[in-house]
């Protein structure tokens, strides 16, 4: 039997998302002098999960959440940040 196709499901399974998101989000906040700790990046992964959560329902696009998700994350957090 031959194949005509095969699907990889990449998502934290051969591509390890989550720990690229904390890295990334660590070297980001560090940049910054924020320090990363667990809670305030656990704060941004469920931010960031509901923002995705919408795009699934159609109520966000790409382009809003690429435009909204640090300025809005950071606003809460560093209001006085401009």
């Amino acid at each position: 039997m031959r194949y005509q196709q095969l699907i990889f499901d990449v998502d934290n399974t051969l591509l390890n998302f989550s720990a690229g998101e904390t890295v990334a989000l660590t070297t980001l906040f560090e940049k910054h002098g924020i320090a990363p700790t667990p809670s305030l990046v656990a704060a941004y992964q469920r931010y960031n999960t509901s923002l995705w959560r919408q795009i699934e329902a159609g109520t966000l696009t790409k382009d809003e959440l690429f435009a909204k998700r640090f300025v809005t994350f950071f606003n809460k957090y560093w209001p006085e940040i401009p």
